[in-house]
């Protein structure tokens, strides 16, 4: 399956790229090279291309969490470590568990 071209958390819509230039652009801007990085002003998550699918997966979670964090707390105190601990068990939950994700994704009739 490919990469989602875009992601919407609450309100917000980001575009998600994993090309070499952008996450050669945010190592330049954030003097960090990391497996991703959210611009919440830009509307943009970008990953590492050089992950392999299964990483990238976890990293594209891993900055929506984030981006979920910041529609409630913009300071992001303390939230890497707690997204940190939270996506790679998140994910395997949500892929053992189909019946979960159906119920969860169930619109509640009106």
């Amino acid at each position: 399956m490919n990469l989602p071209k875009v992601v919407i958390i609450g309100p917000l819509t980001f575009r998600v790229t994993d090309e070499q230039v952008d996450h050669n652009q945010g190592v330049v801007e954030d003097l960090l090279d990391t497996y991703g990085r959210i611009r919440y002003s830009q509307g943009l998550i970008i990953l590492d291309p050089k992950q392999n699918d299964a990483h990238k997966r976890i990293a594209l979670l891993h900055e929506v969490m984030h981006g979920c964090w910041h529609l409630g707390d913009r300071s992001h105190k303390n939230d890497e470590k707690a997204i940190r601990s939270l996506c790679a068990p998140l994910l395997d939950v949500l892929r053992r568990n189909p019946d979960l994700v159906a119920y969860l994704l169930t619109e509640d009739s009106s």
